[in-house]
C-alpha cells in the first residue's frame, strides 16, 4: 500500500464505489487527464486522435484483424464521470422525457379547460367584482392563486408518488447486465424538487392566465344581468380546443405505448435459436475451494450428476456462459482447405460446455452428435454452429472435418498444433445482441479440455425458481467450499438484454393509461358543464316534444366533434413522430399503423364512456323544473 485516498472520493465510475486502486494491466482502459492551462477540448481530441493512430498501427501489425481500424477513441469532459448506465439509457430516458412533457401539457390543458368552464360559470361573481372596482390585475391574482394551489397540491402528491414509485424504475434498470454491481440512486433530491417547483409555478402561470383573462373580458354589465344563462362562443371554442388537444396528446401517448409494448412482445417471442422457458441458471464461485483445476473438474461433474436427480429436473449442463451472456472468448480459426486472407478474417466465438448443453437449451443438432464423457482422453472434438459450417465448409459436410485454433500468445498458451474434429453442427442462436444475426460459434467439451466452468443450467418441467433451494442443497452436499454467487432464470436473463426497450414500454404504458384517463376526464367535464349550462334549453326542447334520442344527439354531437377532431390531429401527429421512435430501439417497425389505429380506437371508446353520464343526465332533465329555474 503506497497511498490513501480521501474517504469522500469514490472513483470516476458513476454509481460504483472504488475502494482499492492498482496499476492497470488490462484492456480496455479509460483514461483521465487534466488539460494544460489554455488548452481546449478540441485540441486534446485532435492530439489524441493522432496518438491513437500510432497505437492502431502497432496493434494491426500484431493482430492482422481489419476491424481494429474501425475502433475509435472518444475524448469527453470528465466532470460527469464514466457512466455506463447513463451511456446505455440516454436515448430511452430522453424519449421518456418527451413523453413526460406531453403528459404535463395534457394535464395542464385538462386543468385549464376545467378552470375555464368554472370561470364561465362564475361570470356573475366576476361581473360583481368588476362593478365594485376590481382591476384586471386583481382578477389575475385571484385566478392564478387558485391555479397555483391546484398545481402545488398536484406537485406535492406527484413528488410523494415519485419517491415511492422509483422502485419500479430501479428494478428495471438493475435487471440489465450493464447495471450489475452498480448502485443506482434515483430518489428525488433537492435539485429535482426545485425543478418540480419551477415547472409547477410555470404551469400555473401559463394555464391560469387564460381563465383569468376570460373572466375579466366577460365580466360586463351584460354578464351581470345574464349570469348563468348564456356563454360566450369564443370561450366555448377555446375550451373545446383544449379538450381536443387532450384527446390528440392521448392518441400520441397511447400509440407510443402500443408501439413499444408490441416491440418488446416481438423481442420476447423472437426465435433465439434456443428455448428460454423453465431454465434455472446458477453461478458458482469456486475461488475459495482450494482445489486445483485437475481436482475441481471431476467434482463439477459429480455435482452435475447430483443435480440430475433433483425432482422435476429434466437435464443439467455446465457452460462457461449462456448465449445471452455472450461467448467465453474469441479466437481466429485455421481451416487448411479454406484459408482466409489476413486482412479479412475475423475471430470466432467459443464456449466450453458439458455434454447435455444443447439438450438443456433445446438447441437442435442439425448433423452429427453431442458431446459425451467418452470424449475424455481421446483426440480433440468440437461442435460448431451453422454459421461457422457455412463459412468454412460451404460445399461439403462439416462432420469429420478438422480445424485448428490460432495459437495467439496474447490470449494464453493455446496448443494450436492439435486439430479439432467437428462431430456436430447445431442451429444458430443469438449471442448478446438480440438484434444482430447469430455469430460464427464453436463449442468445446469442458471435460475433455479439463476446463473449469461454473455456469449451471437446469431445465425443469416446473417453475425453475421452485428448484433453487434443492439446487443450493446439492452444492452444499457435493462441493461445500463453493459459494452460489447468483441464481436466476434464462427468461429473466433474456429480459435483461432488452432493458432499454422494457423501460420505455413499461413507463409509456403507464403514461398512456394516465393520458387516456385525463382525456376522458376532460371530455366528461366539458359535457357535464355543457349540460348544466344548457339545462333551460334542454327543458324547453323536451317541453316542445323533443325525444330522448334527440337530446342524446344534441349532447353527443358536440362530444363527437371534439373527440373526432382530437383523434384526427393526434393520429397525424403520431404518424409524423414515428421515425423519432426508431432512434430509441432497433427493429421497432415504426411503419406499422396498428399502434395508431389501436390508440385511436381506445381513445374513442374511452371518450364515449365519458359521455354516458352527461348524456343520461341531459335526457332526464325535468322540463317543469328547468323552466321554473329559468
Amino acid at each position: 500500500m503506497i497511498g490513501i485516498a480521501p474517504s469522500s472520493y469514490t472513483g470516476p465510475r458513476v454509481g460504483a464505489r472504488t475502494d482499492i486502486w492498482v496499476p492497470s494491466g488490462r484492456e480496455p482502459v479509460r483514461m483521465l487527464g487534466r488539460l494544460k492551462a489554455g488548452a481546449t477540448l478540441d485540441q486534446a481530441r485532435a492530439e489524441m486522435a493522432l496518438l491513437y493512430r500510432f497505437t492502431l498501427e502497432q496493434r494491426a501489425a500484431q493482430d492482422k484483424d481489419p476491424r481494429i481500424w474501425q475502433t475509435t477513441i472518444d475524448v469527453e469532459k470528465a466532470g460527469a464521470g464514466f457512466g455506463q448506465v447513463r451511456d446505455k439509457y440516454a436515448k430511452p430516458l430522453a424519449m421518456l422525457m418527451v413523453v413526460v412533457t406531453l403528459l404535463l401539457l395534457l394535464a395542464c390543458s385538462n386543468v385549464a379547460s376545467l378552470l375555464l368552464a368554472r370561470a364561465s360559470a362564475r361570470q356573475g361573481e366576476m361581473a360583481v367584482r368588476v362593478a365594485i372596482g376590481a382591476t384586471l390585475g386583481r382578477l389575475i391574482r385571484q385566478m392564478l392563486t387558485e391555479s397555483l394551489i391546484l398545481a402545488s397540491l398536484g406537485a406535492l402528491v406527484g413528488s410523494v408518488i415519485a419517491y415511492f414509485g422509483t422502485g419500479v424504475l430501479v428494478r428495471i434498470l438493475a435487471s440489465g447486465p450493464v447495471a450489475e454491481n452498480l448502485k443506482i440512486e434515483v430518489q428525488p433530491d433537492l435539485n429535482l424538487l426545485l425543478f418540480t417547483a419551477f415547472v409547477t409555478a410555470l404551469a400555473a402561470v401559463l394555464f391560469g392566465l387564460a381563465p383569468a383573462w376570460y373572466a375579466f373580458r366577460n365580466a360586463s354589465a351584460t354578464s351581470l344581468r345574464r349570469a348563468g344563462k348564456g356563454g360566450v362562443r369564443s370561450g366555448r371554442m377555446f375550451e373545446h380546443s383544449l379538450v381536443s388537444v387532450q384527446v390528440a396528446l392521448s392518441v400520441v401517448l397511447v400509440s407510443a405505448a402500443a408501439m413499444f409494448i408490441g416491440h418488446v412482445s416481438r423481442m420476447r417471442t423472437l426465435d433465439l435459436g434456443f428455448r428460454t422457458d423453465n431454465v434455472l441458471l446458477m453461478t458458482l464461485d469456486t475461488s475459495k475451494t482450494g482445489f486445483k483445476r485437475a481436482q475441481l473438474v471431476p467434482r463439477l461433474q459429480q455435482l452435475q450428476e447430483r443435480m440430475r436427480h433433483i425432482t422435476s429436473v429434466q437435464s443439467v449442463a455446465i457452460a462457461g456462459c449462456t448465449p445471452i451472456q455472450g461467448c467465453g472468448a474469441m479466437r481466429f480459426v485455421i481451416v487448411d482447405e479454406h484459408p482466409e486472407p489476413e486482412a479479412t478474417r475475423t475471430r470466432v466465438a467459443l464456449n466450453f460446455v458439458s455434454p447435455g448443453y444443447f439438450e438443456t437449451l433445446h438447441v437442435p443438432i442439425k448433423a452429427g452428435r453431442d458431446f459425451s464423457m467418452q470424449d475424455v482422453g481421446r483426440p480433440r472434438v468440437a461442435i460448431i454452429n451453422e454459421a461457422m459450417a457455412e463459412h468454412y465448409f460451404p460445399s461439403s459436410n462439416a462432420i469429420g472435418k478438422y480445424f485448428r485454433v490460432d495459437p495467439d500468445k496474447r490470449f494464453g498458451g493455446w496448443n494450436g498444433e492439435e486439430p479439432y474434429e467437428v462431430i456436430g453442427v447445431v442451429a444458430n442462436s443469438k449471442n448478446v445482441d438480440l438484434h444482430a444475426p447469430a455469430p460464427r460459434s464453436m463449442f468445446f467439451n469442458m471435460f475433455q479440455e479439463n476446463e473449469v466452468m461454473t455456469q449451471f443450467l437446469l431445465h425443469t418441467n416446473v417453475d425453475p425458481d421452485s428448484i433453487a433451494d434443492p439446487t443450493r442443497q446439492a452444492v452444499r452436499e457435493e462441493l461445500s467450499a463453493a459459494r452460489v454467487s447468483r441464481v436466476t432464470t434464462l427468461s429473466r436473463q433474456v429480459d435483461s438484454a432488452i432493458v432499454p426497450e422494457r423501460l420505455v414500454a413499461t413507463l409509456t404504458s403507464y403514461f398512456g393509461v394516465l393520458a387516456i384517463t385525463l382525456a376522458g376526464i376532460g371530455l366528461y367535464g366539458l359535457l357535464s358543464y355543457a349540460v348544466a349550462h344548457r339545462t333551460g334549453e334542454i327543458g324547453v326542447r323536451i317541453a316542445v316534444g323533443a325525444r330522448a334520442v334527440d337530446i342524446w344527439w344534441l349532447v353527443l354531437r358536440r362530444a363527437l366533434i371534439v373527440l373526432c377532431g382530437g383523434i384526427l390531429a393526434g393520429g397525424l401527429l403520431a404518424l409524423w413522430a414515428r421515425p423519432l421512435a426508431s432512434r430509441v430501439a432497433q427493429d421497432l417497425r415504426p411503419e406499422s399503423l396498428v399502434p395508431i389505429a389501436f390508440a385511436a380506437g381506445a381513445v374513442f371508446v374511452v371518450g364515449l364512456l365519458a359521455c354516458v353520464v352527461p348524456v343520461r343526465r341531459a335526457a332526464r332533465v325535468d322540463p317543469i323544473v328547468a323552466l321554473r329555474t329559468e
